[in-house]
């Protein structure tokens, strides 16, 4: 009885050494994994300190291009108002003249000149040479009573701008 009382420590001695170096080759992986454990949290603390300092970056360079962004709008909205009000202008400056080119025409229609055969004609003015495309509009003719001063207002180039030149001239001045 002793014997067999033996034999069964024996076995639970021999499979209590099994047991322990079954474990005692865990814990030595557990180790080696535990120092890799470590690298990786090191490595781990290190990248999320490197994100942490590109999102402040990140943030601060797209607060940097949100206020250009909006000088730049606010620069454009301005812009595009002066724009605005100078298309405005320029239309009414253009409707106007235009109102005036339009009367100045009815007016010119029923004022057609008249010439009197004994004062400006195509002879007299080919003999002073003076060509056709001196003379300008035929209200500056009708402002002469006779050819000499005719001739001589063309000659010396003196003949007058119509209201609507004058008023085209001034609109283009304002506007620039």
């Amino acid at each position: 009885m002793y014997i067999i009382m033996d034999i069964f420590i024996a076995i639970l001695l021999i499979s209590a050494i099994g047991y322990g170096i079954m474990l005692n080759r865990r814990i030595m992986a557990l180790r080696r994994d535990q120092k890799s454990l470590e690298k990786l949290a090191i490595n781990f603390q290190t990248a999320t300190k490197r994100a942490e300092a590109s999102i402040g970056k990140l943030k601060l360079t797209a607060q940097k291009s949100a206020d250009i962004m909006n000088n730049g709008t606010e620069k454009a909205v301005g812009i595009s108002d002066d724009l605005n009000f100078l298309i405005d202008r320029g239309q009414k400056l253009a409707d106007h003249l235009e109102g005036c080119v339009r009367s100045t025409e009815r007016n010119e229609v029923n004022k057609l000149p008249r010439f009197p055969t004994n004062t400006v004609t195509s002879d007299s003015l080919d003999k002073n040479n003076i060509k056709a495309s001196d003379i300008h509009d035929y209200e500056n003719i009708n402002k002469h009573k006779d050819l000499g001063s005719l001739i001589t207002n063309i000659k010396e180039k003196q003949v007058t701008k119509s209201d609507v030149e004058l008023e085209f001239i001034k609109a283009l001045r304002s506007a620039s």
